[in-house]
């Protein structure tokens, strides 16, 4: 099993995976207040569950993460990756740009990877201590609730409306056991056929 690097939220995402409005016009609810915060804060809960479930980044978020060493294939594991901010190495206890002619990304519906290219090394001044290297990417469907598939945008309503039909049933409220115990089923189907695997290949 490859070594669980921790992944750093550095900037959170700019929307909701969906909209206030739209989960009020899923729920019947009428266009003045009650509860747009408590909508709001179902909406971020559930979506977090979801993220959790399928192991993807529904709305773009940028992170960080640390490497301890180079290898030939360091994989990012959040999906579905938009762009690399910054691939940096320690020297000296100062990080400094890998040079981008010893690397390419790649594109990939799950898990997109930083490969060494043939014949290539990297640098040897690197220093010997945990985490010498930083990546800071963004990673997400899109920058909106648009660019999330419809199957994960319906299951993430359905989810939405159970935890508001059900929102007196948990004391301490928005638990992980009440998240987990008012997902639907059908709910639950999309987000098990939309979750990504992580196949040992070789990457760190």
């Amino acid at each position: 099993m490859p070594r669980a690097y921790s992944y750093i939220v550095i900037a959170q995402p700019a929307n909701l995976a969906v909209s206030v409005a739209d989960v009020r016009l899923w729920l019947k609810l009428p266009d003045t207040p009650p509860a747009d915060a408590e909508l709001e804060s179902l909406i971020r809960s559930a979506t977090r569950t979801a993220e959790l479930s399928t192991k993807r980044t529904f709305i773009n978020t940028t992170f960080r993460t640390y490497r301890d060493f180079f290898e030939c294939c360091i994989k990012l594991r959040r999906s579905k990756l938009q762009t690399i901010q910054k691939y940096q190495y320690s020297v000296d206890d100062s990080f400094i740009d890998v040079p981008t002619d010893l690397y390419y990304q790649t594109d990939e519906n799950d898990f997109s990877k930083i490969i060494l290219k043939t014949d290539k090394d990297y640098p040897d001044d690197i220093d010997e201590k945990l985490q010498s290297i930083l990546i800071e990417f963004v990673a997400g469907f899109g920058a909106d609730d648009s660019s999330i598939p419809y199957d994960l945008r319906h299951a993430l309503l359905m989810h939405i409306a159970a935890m508001w039909e059900n929102r007196g049933d948990c004391d301490q409220n928005l638990s992980d056991d009440f998240l987990e115990k008012s997902l639907p089923a059908a709910a639950r189907l999309i987000y098990t056929q939309n979750r990504l695997m992580d196949l040992h290949d070789g990457c760190i």
